[in-house]
């Protein structure tokens, strides 16, 4: 068992895989990503992978934000990353490229700083 470690200035959370409801904790912050994104949240979540004629939607971005939000945030690896959100550790990790290259853009960056925080705050409802 990993221990957890809680700073209040940024939340740091290392613990078990099995410790964190991963799926139920990811559902919860899409819950915030897909408005953030302009996505509906149940579509964040959805299987179907690949926007229509090479376009990312909505839905992926915010699931890819998740994605660069739990890794960087929390701590997750990619392939903990994949399996919450029902996607390969590859997929995982081409998200927190892409979520990083993103946030040249003050709005982008804006949008992942807000998730970012509804991540450390879902993350210590937890841990309570």
């Amino acid at each position: 068992m990993h221990k957890r470690r809680r700073n209040f200035d940024q939340i740091s959370v290392t613990t078990s895989v099995k410790a964190l409801p991963d799926k139920a904790f990811v559902k919860r912050l899409s819950e915030v990503a897909g408005p953030l994104f302009g996505a509906q949240a149940p579509d964040v979540l959805a299987a179907q992978r690949g926007g229509t004629g090479g376009h990312t939607t909505a839905a992926e971005y915010a699931r890819m934000a998740i994605a660069y939000v739990v890794h960087t945030s929390l701590g997750w690896r990619a392939t903990r990353v994949g399996d919450a959100l029902d996607r390969t550790r590859y997929a995982a990790r081409h998200a927190f490229m892409t979520i990083e290259d993103l946030r040249e853009d003050p709005d982008f960056d804006r949008r992942i700083a807000v998730l970012e925080s509804a991540a450390t705050v879902i993350a210590g409802d937890y841990l309570h």
